[in-house]
């Protein structure tokens, strides 16, 4: 809902024909080497650029785009009094002309990645991801961009870049800008720590601005778009929020930001800032809106609807046309739209980012068979017993349920089937096999989907395996390293945790290797869980990871192996990630990070289970529906920041943990709040999980069928 404070007001948008024959420009420009060459002549005062997928292009009339630049993704187009900057998968690009296109990389932090291949290993070495990029409007040879570790300032046009680390409690910047007045200033916004400046010319460290943006549990929510606009006044600077959508103007003599606009209690995205005959754009999930900037409490909502011209107050009807228009730009680049650049008459009509909010997802094959899924965990032992299959499937019955998740190899390591691979006859160790043919008959003859969960890189029996040739060793004793804890009696203990190293090509290959023979043997898809680093210990700081390459990091070593996967595995693949990891743009601690990960596979799994959270996270009234907000905002969240390419399947509590939240809340509405959450957000599937399979409260929940037999 909007703020009683804002009212706000539906005025047209063109149609998109005519808003298309708009964005018509006449660049003189040379394509990329395999395109055909455009020739027309050059007006610098009306042209649109768009950045796809798959490159750069000129629109050229209402139906077809000429390609300039076609090496890599393109996803935001910045225009200077000297050219372009592109902000590419592959760094940023400078043309003078639009004809000719330069890297200016120097200094920007790469990253390399491993490929395992049956000819040997190789090695890639490309830019960080970035994520951002604005100029200066007062001094447009400053330029500023951001990757999650590092925020970069250049003075010369980008040809040389100075690295400053990311602000916050964890590495993380999603957005930057500069400015001058007279000092050059750097703001950067940050998933969740809120938003800070430095004073580049005084050499000054990072200063946290967050008094007036919104907080949440003690938390700062993202910062999605900084922008800054020259005034006679001088800058003019706005920021806004992803998510718990809010947009804001700073007052740089109090640091202080105030709120323009807002939607309380409801899922948005904002991109997009930019300045338009005077009043402040934006894009959302549901169009541009626009705030006048002589009176910032009124605002006005790009529509498509040239009838409507309504007074709102609390709840405004937002009908957007943006969709329309990234179908036409799809049509005339044959790739996926991402970012858009509209220059009428020399004035920036149209600068618009994250145009994938508009396009149809990028489905496979893979990914629309994960789907729809919606299952429990079962434990391995129960596979093998009559009567608690037929439990289950009455459970799944009553529940509407269609998917079975079981442990292949379990928490220990240990393979829960017997093995015809040689290598995993030789590195595996087998407890408590199922009857793998028995199993999925039954579950073929009832029409339910198969996932073999394979818990990666914690991994006891690996461990242990030839004297501990693939653990983590430990730098201090040169020994294989085990994660310890100080308890509160100070007494030191270690974890029952055993971990092997992800930077290994032989434990890809062995886990790789069990993957692909229980496809062979009839499950539908493969979940690899514990895909990650250590987290809980004390000692983390003495973990050796030997098999680490130069230039490789957490992120490169679960690219590298998922990549590797995904080469191998002719399955739908699937990951476990902490709630955290789904929630916040970050794969902080873990490498889990979901912008990166998402690449790889085809649907996603986040731990949103309330009772990991704090306590008073989304503790508010009603306070029973805390687990339905938890499911529908982070569901949402991770589907976005996942850029809408996978499915977004969380995993849904039904165990009581015994915290302050479950002693008081947990039973049949606890559950059904968590599955209305997933299914009023995206509706991709969902798992329940009950590590000893006492679901017993799905049965309560789920009462509309015959009687179940005894619980075990």
């Amino acid at each position: 809902m909007h703020s009683n404070r804002v009212r706000a007001f539906v005025f047209v948008v063109l149609p998109a024909v005519i808003l298309v024959g708009i964005l018509v420009g006449v660049l003189n420009g040379q394509t990329a080497p395999s395109a055909t060459p455009v020739t027309d002549h050059a007006d610098i005062s009306n042209f649109s650029l768009v950045g796809t997928e798959n490159g750069l292009y000129r629109l050229i009339g209402s139906n077809s785009a000429a390609p300039l630049w076609t090496n890599g993704n393109v996803r935001r187009i910045v225009q200077v009094p000297y050219g372009w900057f592109i902000l590419s998968s592959k760094g940023i690009l400078f043309s003078a002309d639009l004809v000719q296109f330069e890297y200016r990389n120097s200094n920007l932090i790469t990253k390399t990645v491993k490929y395992y291949r049956s000819n040997g290993k190789s090695f890639g070495v490309e830019i960080q991801d970035l994520k951002d990029l604005e100029c200066d409007p007062a001094s447009p040879s400053n330029i500023v961009t951001c990757s999650r570790d590092s925020v970069y300032i250049s003075t010369n046009a980008g040809t040389t870049w100075i690295d400053f680390s990311s602000p916050g409690i964890a590495p993380g910047s999603k957005s930057v800008a500069v400015y001058t007045d007279p000092d050059i200033h750097i703001l950067t916004g940050h998933p969740f720590s809120g938003l800070y400046q430095r004073n580049f010319t005084r050499k000054s460290g990072w200063e946290k601005w967050t008094k007036g943006i919104m907080l949440y549990s003690d938390f700062a929510e993202e910062i999605s778009d900084i922008h800054v606009e020259a005034t006679s006044n001088g800058p003019a600077v706005y920021a806004a929020n992803n998510f718990f959508p809010n947009v804001y103007q700073l007052d740089i003599s109090t640091k202080t930001w105030k709120k323009l606009w807002g939607q309380k209690d409801t899922f948005n995205m904002v991109e997009s800032l930019y300045v338009r005959d005077g009043a402040l754009c934006f894009l959302t999930r549901d169009g541009i809106l626009e705030i006048p900037l002589s009176n910032a409490g009124e605002t006005r909502i790009t529509t498509n609807d040239k009838k409507s011209e309504t007074n709102f107050v609390n709840e405004p009807r937002i009908v957007g046309n943006v969709k329309e228009l990234v179908k036409r730009l799809e049509a005339s680049t044959g790739s996926r739209a991402e970012c858009l650049l509209n220059v009428k008459n020399g004035n920036v009509e149209y600068r618009l980012t994250d145009l994938w909010m508009y396009s149809e997802p990028s489905t496979n094959s893979y990914m629309k068979a994960a789907l729809h899924k919606q299952g429990l965990y079962l434990p391995t032992s129960v596979a093998n017993s009559k009567s608690q299959m037929e439990r289950t499937f009455l459970i799944m019955s009553n529940a509407g349920l269609n998917m079975i998740t079981i442990d292949m190899k379990d928490d220990w390591g240990y393979l829960r089937f017997k093995p015809d691979t040689p290598l995993l006859r030789q590195m595996g160790q087998t407890v408590g096999a199922i009857n793998i043919s028995n199993f999925i008959a039954s579950m073929k003859a009832r029409g339910y989907y198969s996932v073999a969960r394979i818990v990666v890189f914690k991994d006891k029996a690996l461990y242990h395996y030839n004297g501990g040739e693939f653990a983590i060793q430990d730098s201090s004793t040169g020994k294989p390293w085990r994660g310890s804890v100080t308890g509160t009696n100070g007494k030191v203990s270690l974890t029952e945790e055993y971990w092997v190293d992800p930077y290994s090509e032989k434990v890809w290959e062995y886990n790789v290797a069990i993957a692909k023979e229980l496809i062979a043997k009839g499950f539908d898809e493969i979940q690899f869980d514990y895909i990650r680093f250590p987290t809980d210990a004390d000692n983390l700081e003495n973990m050796n990871c030997r098999y680490r390459d130069k230039g490789m990091d957490k992120e490169s070593a679960l690219m590298s192996y998922l990549n590797y996967a995904r080469e191998n595995i002719s399955a739908p693949i699937s990951i476990d990630i902490y709630g955290a990891n789904g929630w916040y743009r970050t794969g902080a601690r873990t490498g889990q990070d979901v912008e990166i990960l998402r690449n790889y596979v085809n649907a996603i799994c986040p731990m949103y289970y309330p009772s990991h959270f704090p306590s008073d996270f989304l503790f508010t009234q009603p306070y029973d529906k805390r687990t339905y907000r938890i499911y529908y905002f982070g569901t949402l969240r991770n589907h976005y920041i996942a850029r809408g390419n996978v499915a977004v399947r969380p995993w849904v509590q039904a165990f009581n943990l015994y915290t302050k939240y479950d002693r008081e809340y947990y039973g049949t509405n606890y559950i059904l709040n968590q599955v209305a959450g997933v299914k009023e957000s995206v509706d991709s599937g969902y798992t329940f999980w009950n590590a000893g399979n006492f679901y017993g409260i799905l049965l309560q929940t789920y009462p509309n069928r015959p009687s179940a037999p005894p619980a075990p």
